[in-house]
């Protein structure tokens, strides 16, 4: 299904002529630990896998309803394996207790993993080793799994008790290159503030389903249709507005700079929705499909949470973020 299929129901009286408000939703959500692009481990390129991932990525999106990615970069507390204190496997027993290291202090943690339902899917309890990064499960000379210390983490659901905060939100076409492979002036900003031996950056791509709701009482006949169906915004505009949006609701001290010039762009996009378009409202829901700890997302004004809700409008020119 291409963007535009069905293009004719915007010239429609029956629905050009009614207001109308949007709904923006989460669709598609995936992250990147941005340690593994910048200085990929010895025994993967995993600078490349991510790359050829996002284009592919990319190439989806492309041939079906077109989208824009609206990427947060965010920071959690550092988390390594510890190299001084192997895996170990408890006496006669399929559990193993494995050590982390925690944050600048490198405060040490034991996480025991029951390791029985993986003896009875490939019939033996796997030699279980680790480097600071990355840990691996090998079963057999020609079958060994290895994943990041945040994978295992997130795989496992192994909760620390910690939060991502969000430093930076962006939009790009191309997520290959932007902003994990080209020169981005607000992750440099990130990276300056933030005490990389503290606290690992992650790069987190966002896909969102735009939904155009007729309001009630406004006519015969009611319409709920995805923008990008009808193409009423277009691409860039449609992806343009989210991210400022979301910069407006996380208010990210990287973007403290541009913070008046966003606010007006996106009050400018508002007036331009309610004059061309009759959408006098933006609601939006933002809620991962997933409740680990690792889409815990917070900011300096937002307190951490799975589940953001928010509305946005223009009030004589002003704009108004609403937090529910």
């Amino acid at each position: 299904m291409s963007r535009g299929i069905f293009d004719f129901i915007k010239n429609e009286p029956a629905y050009s002529s009614l207001q109308k408000k949007w709904h923006i939703e989460l669709c598609r959500f995936d992250q990147f630990w941005y340690d593994l692009i910048i200085d990929p481990p010895d025994e993967f390129d995993t600078r490349a896998m991510a790359t050829k991932y996002l284009k592919n990525l990319k190439s989806e999106v492309k041939k079906s309803l077109d989208k824009r990615f609206v990427y947060f970069v965010a920071t959690r507390k550092r988390v390594r394996f510890s190299i001084k204190k192997p895996p170990k496997y408890l006496f006669f027993r399929d559990f193993v207790d494995v050590y982390l290291e925690i944050g600048r202090e490198k405060e040490r943690k034991k996480i025991r993993i029951d390791m029985r339902a993986a003896k009875r899917e490939y019939g033996t309890r796997p030699k279980v080793q680790v480097t600071e990064r990355i840990i691996s499960f090998t079963y057999s000379p020609t079958l060994k799994i290895s994943m990041s210390v945040h994978d295992f983490l997130d795989k496992f659901s192994i909760s620390l008790g910690f939060e991502s905060e969000i430093k930076y939100v962006g939009y790009t076409e191309n997520p290959f290159d932007r902003p994990i492979n080209k020169p981005h002036l607000g992750l440099s900003r990130v990276f300056y503030k933030t005490d990389t031996q503290d606290l690992d950056t992650f790069v987190c791509y966002n896909l969102f389903k735009v939904l155009t709701v007729t309001e009630e009482n406004s006519g015969p006949i009611m319409f709920c249709v995805a923008n990008s169906v009808i193409d009423e915004v277009g691409v860039e505009q449609e992806g343009k507005l989210i991210e400022k949006l979301f910069i407006q609701y996380f208010n990210a001290e990287a973007q403290e700079a541009n913070k008046s010039s966003e606010r007006g762009e996106l009050s400018n996009s508002l007036n331009d929705l309610m004059s061309n378009f009759k959408i006098k409202s933006i609601s939006v829901h933002y809620e991962p499909d997933s409740e680990s700890d690792y889409l815990l997302f917070g900011s300096r004004s937002v307190p951490a949470s799975h589940s953001h809700n928010f509305t946005c409008v223009s009030n004589n020119g002003q704009v108004e973020i609403n937090k529910n």
